[in-house]
């Protein structure tokens, strides 16, 4: 299985942290892994370090065309069977990489939210977790 972490963030925090113990837990196992976030990070520092492949994520704010094109090349070079997001900025790339991707088999896509409010039902936040 090959899969692709994608984390948004530049900052440090608790889902920084969870992230990295999930990619540390998944290398352990024998599953290969990437991280695509940003090259500046903290996270990618810490990834690289442990001899995880970065790919940098161009990310810096609004609607990231630079980072889906990014992002959509690096899933159809790849191959990657899945894509775990971090964060709700790294859900509309991949989201969108993979809605315009030429790939024949898509990856399945995991999201995964550290926030306990609900999502807007309104506009394209609320669209794409309806997907």
């Amino acid at each position: 299985m090959r899969v692709l972490m994608v984390n948004s963030e530049d900052s440090w925090r608790g889902g920084e942290a969870q992230v990295e113990l999930l990619i540390r837990g998944l290398v352990e196992r024998g599953i290969e892994t990437k991280l695509a976030a940003p090259k500046t990070s903290e996270l990618a520092r810490k990834v690289e370090a442990m001899g995880v492949a970065l790919l940098p994520l161009p990310v810096s704010g609004g609607l990231e065309l630079r980072a889906v094109r990014r992002l959509e090349h690096w899933l159809r070079r790849e191959k990657f069977d899945l894509v775990h997001c971090h964060s709700s900025r790294a859900h509309g790339i991949a989201w969108c990489a993979l809605a315009v991707s030429k790939r024949d088999k898509r990856p399945k896509l995991v999201v995964s939210r550290r926030v306990d409010f609900p999502t807007s039902p309104h506009g394209f936040r609320g669209w794409k977790y309806r997907r």
